[in-house]
């Protein structure tokens, strides 16, 4: 299924990684995909525009930490899923950029974040996020990549990659102070 992504790149080291990835995870890069257009047919072109993004790009990808490039592929799947169904509903973005500030990262994480949750109760709630909100914070926190990195990976302008972003961190930090003393 992936070939003609795969047929153009040279690094055959590369080419194999990618193949085994594919061949190992299906299933799991077609099940995102599905859920997120509710077509078989969409969900297929959107694995197969995720891996040619990859092909296309292979640097970026192998620059990702080996443990986290499963879920930047699956990140890019869900982007490319959204793609397709925004234009069949000729709706454009699926997210309308609005001006949030990022927050101030020169603050550590634990002086943000002084609560009673843990890890797991966080991470519950982001997976409630919409999926595109959650792919960026994903790439974001997980693989630790810049904006212009998430852009490229999503296939989304910068502007666009910083809003959904920002727009993930204020949802967290905005559940984090409604749920503090409860």
């Amino acid at each position: 299924m992936i070939s003609a992504a795969l047929a153009i790149m040279e690094n055959s080291n590369q080419i194999n990684e990618l193949q085994e990835l594919y061949n190992n995870n299906i299933n799991r890069f077609y099940s995102a995909a599905l859920s997120i257009s509710g077509n078989p047919n969409d969900a297929e072109d959107a694995v197969q525009e995720a891996f040619l993004s990859i092909a296309k790009n292979p640097d970026l990808f192998f620059g990702v930490e080996e443990s986290k490039r499963l879920s930047y592929i699956c990140a890019i799947i869900r982007n490319k899923s959204f793609d397709i169904v925004n234009k069949k509903k000729k709706t454009g973005e699926l997210y309308q950029e609005q001006g949030y500030d990022m927050p101030d990262n020169s603050i550590p994480i634990d002086e943000r974040v002084e609560s009673k949750f843990t890890c797991e109760e966080i991470y519950d709630f982001i997976d409630t996020l919409p999926e595109g909100l959650k792919a960026a914070l994903c790439l974001r926190i997980h693989n630790n990549m810049k904006i212009s990195e998430i852009a490229t990976a999503l296939g989304i302008s910068e502007n666009a990659a910083k809003t959904r972003v920002s727009r993930a961190m204020k949802k967290v930090k905005d559940y984090l102070e409604e749920n503090r003393y409860e």
